[in-house]
């Protein structure tokens, strides 16, 4: 009988280790594959776009109005006593109260040093702002008003939270806005996009108390 040798051991043993060695490999690399698709994930994440979420069925302002007031130290703010409305606007703006004028028991203007221009007028009565916006459409003379053939095109947007319904003409955008019982024309008057966005903000600070 023949007693196994050290060599023998030596071999048996290579023999034994081999599937160790080769399923230990295979773990290594089935980790090495994982963590390469995980940073990959974790990179397109960081450098994908971002979805925001919308919620509310206010319609915005179609020239997608900024709401918040980058510094408030740059804005005061106007309060309507009579109407019970205020608003933010550009410290360095002037503000008119001009009073009545023909069909409006109250107009007032802010004005900017660089010619853009924020009216707000009341109207006299129980005018609603669906017979605002047909005097827009057919013209009236008795309050001065020429037909504003955009008016029929008009569309429904929302001023802090209030229905309006606005349509825009030359360098000009008209909002007719019903609040406390009253009907509001508000006129922005602008000679580019940038400052019809600065109006658009003072516009959205528009509330009543």
């Amino acid at each position: 009988m023949n007693l196994p040798t050290s060599e023998d051991f030596s071999v048996n043993n290579q023999k034994g280790f081999a599937p160790i060695l080769l399923i230990a490999g295979v773990v290594i690399l089935a980790a090495v594959i994982g963590g390469i698709y995980l940073l990959g994930r974790s990179s397109n994440l960081t450098s994908g776009e971002t979805k925001t979420e919308v919620s509310g069925n206010s319609t915005p302002f179609p020239s997608g109005i900024p709401t918040p007031i980058s510094s408030a130290s740059n804005y005061k703010v106007y309060t309507n006593s009579k109407y019970h409305y205020s608003l933010n606007y550009p410290i360095n703006d002037q503000v008119e109260d001009v009073g009545e004028v023909q069909c409006y028991d109250s107009y007032v203007t802010i004005k900017s040093s660089n010619g853009t221009e924020l009216d707000i007028k009341g109207w006299a009565g129980n005018v609603t702002a669906d017979e605002v916006l047909a005097m827009y459409q057919r013209g009236d003379h008795g309050c001065v008003i020429e037909a504003e053939p955009n008016a029929k095109n008009f569309i429904t947007v929302s001023i802090n939270n209030q229905p309006a319904k606005t349509f825009a003409s030359n360098e000009s955008q008209t909002y007719i806005l019903p609040l406390n019982n009253k009907t509001f024309e508000i006129t922005e008057k602008y000679k580019n996009d940038t400052d019809k966005k600065i109006l658009d903000i003072i516009i959205n600070s528009f509330s009543t108390k």
